[in-house]
């Protein structure tokens, strides 16, 4: 049975573990960006309890559901390791969203050792080359399968249904099942103090925005961006070129032209390529980056900071849940105060008013004392979205509109 992701709250034990877990490495950075799988390094020996049993590999008829394979799948080889497989989309080089899964997925090797074994399969497409590498992976053994990118969700259902003692983790996704889990990070927290350091680093009061596919959770950025922009100045515009494309690296220079060429002098994007980077290197473009480090394509003068993820404890937690049998499908949607995402402030110079600023808000955020989604809110076609109070996640995870402030539509 599959069942609805918003009835999946993440508790407050999984809060605080991965908290613990993620430790202080997701504070504000004064400097320039470290590796963020290492962020955390020093900090999870608070998290939950080490990890006890292992479970082995499971076929198409292995059980009749996660719960009751487990048991069986301990006692037939509790002396092999762990096989924990990882799907990326992507390439997995320094500037790519797969490359901070990468990078976290060592964290989960380095903290477990021998314990587990990783099965990576890079460059992945969703649909049938994601269904068959899936289906690779259960045969060779695999027990817990995290698929890293939103494409993978319909073929993780898929192959789900046939492998049930096996376990599975979609990002970004919204279905799950006795043994699918889902998992993403809050970027509309992050980006609503992104947009409140683009604010003050802007001149022209015209931003850029560059934007892949209008799903919630890339509106849900624009909007937070716009609305953390017009907390520093409210007549600031945000500029939105949709590339209808996660990763083309063409669309985006042609969309950074555009927006260049619209007024706009403070750059961010949530596509997946470096084309953004390198225009604003070629014509000294403020940035503000997004999964990647980009402080060796962008002059430091014009880095101002960064939007990343940290899936570090998440991937610690699940899978040392898995290994002492307590694994069970979860919707996870982590945010600031769980160390999931952060604002890492770059190399630009910043004043240390605009940083004490951006951290008070941030702490505000942390602490449920300030909400993105707060109060009245407009749409940019001047109809009231919400009248007052506090968003819930179940609208939230529907957004389909642009906020007043965006130049733009959803297309």
């Amino acid at each position: 049975m599959f069942m609805n992701p918003e009835s999946h709250k993440m508790s407050q034990t999984n809060r605080r573990r991965l908290l613990l877990a993620a430790g202080s490495g997701l504070l504000l950075s004064q400097a320039g960006l470290p590796l963020s799988a290492r962020a955390a390094e020093g900090n999870d020996r608070k998290a939950a309890g080490a990890a006890r049993g292992t479970h082995a590999a499971a076929s198409p008829t292995a059980g009749k559901s996660a719960t009751a394979g487990a048991g069986h799948a301990a006692s037939r080889a509790a002396s092999k390791p762990l096989r924990v497989g990882f799907l990326y989309d992507g390439p997995i080089d320094p500037y790519s969203a797969s490359h901070l899964h990468a990078l976290s997925a060592q964290y989960l090797k380095r903290k477990l050792g021998n314990r587990i074994e990783l099965v990576p399969a890079e460059r992945v497409t969703e649909g049938k080359d994601a269904d068959r590498v899936l289906r690779k992976m259960c045969a060779d053994g695999c027990q817990l399968v995290f698929g890293t990118a939103y494409g993978f969700m319909d073929a993780i259902v898929r192959v789900a249904r046939d492998y049930p003692s096996v376990r599975f983790e979609s990002n970004a996704g919204f279905k799950t099942a006795d043994n699918v889990g889902t998992y993403n990070a809050r970027y509309y927290q992050a980006r609503y103090l992104a947009g409140m350091l683009a604010a003050h680093a802007s001149k022209a009061g015209v931003l850029a925005y560059i934007a892949p596919v209008p799903v919630p959770e890339v509106l849900q950025g624009i909007n937070a961006y716009t609305l953390g922009a017009r907390s520093v100045n409210p007549k600031i515009t945000v500029r939105v070129y949709w590339t209808n494309n996660w990763r083309d690296p063409g669309l985006e220079r042609e969309a950074t032209y555009s927006l260049l060429s619209q007024g706009a002098d403070v750059f961010t994007q949530h596509t997946d390529t470096v084309a953004v980077a390198e225009v604003a290197r070629d014509r000294k473009l403020k940035l503000i980056g997004f999964q990647g480090d980009y402080s060796k394509i962008v002059p430091r003068n014009l880095l101002l900071g960064t939007v990343l993820p940290n899936w570090n404890a998440y991937y610690l937690e699940r899978t040392r849940k898995l290994l002492e049998g307590k694994w069970e499908p979860d919707h996870t949607w982590g945010g600031l105060a769980d160390g999931m995402v952060q604002l890492e402030l770059g190399p630009a110079p910043v004043s240390q008013a605009v940083r004490r600023q951006i951290n008070a808000v941030r702490l505000q955020l942390m602490r449920g004392h300030r909400h993105v989604f707060e109060g009245e809110l407009r749409a940019n076609d001047g109809k009231v979205r919400q009248l007052g109070g506090v968003m819930s996640d179940t609208v939230m995870q529907k957004m389909d509109w642009l906020a007043e402030g965006v130049i733009g539509r959803v297309s």
